[in-house]
């Protein structure tokens, strides 16, 4: 992804993100009008991205095509096989469920503190009764999630945690 290239023999020799300040003989390059650039060689890229159905499509580069004024960039896209997709969609469940656990572990550490036995001694049942229902819901997380088809960890809605 360019937002400048530079062409020499109808070909991109240099692709960058901006101007450089200084190139081969030339110093404020980065100051220069496209007029001067474009007799040096150097072309905007012009962005002609399409939309990817990321279900079925993987985004695997960036095609540039030379214009008389500009270079035109479009998306390099390949069509997902079945198997790549039953793959992908493996891998995004199993990182899920590795981050859903890694969280729900460290809130359920987070929480020890509350089953103390002498420390619940001093609390109301209300207050015992909580905790247990926020540590158990922690613990329920993983089976709530098990059938969703969308595997990402923003979507987790974690149980609310007691006061106190």
């Amino acid at each position: 992804m360019a937002e400048w290239v530079y062409v020499e023999n109808n070909e991109i020799k240099e692709y960058h993100d901006i101007l450089p300040k200084s190139w081969k003989h030339i110093s404020g390059l980065d100051k220069a009008d496209d007029i001067f650039l474009k007799d040096q060689g150097w072309y905007r890229v012009v962005k002609n991205y399409q939309i990817i159905n990321e279900e079925l499509e993987e985004l695997i580069g960036y095609k540039y095509e030379i214009h008389a004024d500009h270079v035109v960039e479009t998306l390099e896209v390949k069509l997902l096989s079945e198997e790549e997709i039953d793959n992908r969609n493996k891998r995004e469940k199993q990182n899920f469920f590795t981050s859903l656990r890694s969280e729900r572990n460290r809130l359920l550490k987070e929480s020890d503190w509350s089953q103390v036995v002498d420390l619940q001694t001093l609390k109301s049942q209300d207050w015992i009764n909580s905790w247990k229902t926020y540590r158990q819901q922690l613990r329920d997380l993983p089976i709530q999630y098990e059938n969703v088809e969308d595997y990402k960890v923003a979507t987790i809605r974690w149980p609310y945690k007691p006061e106190g």
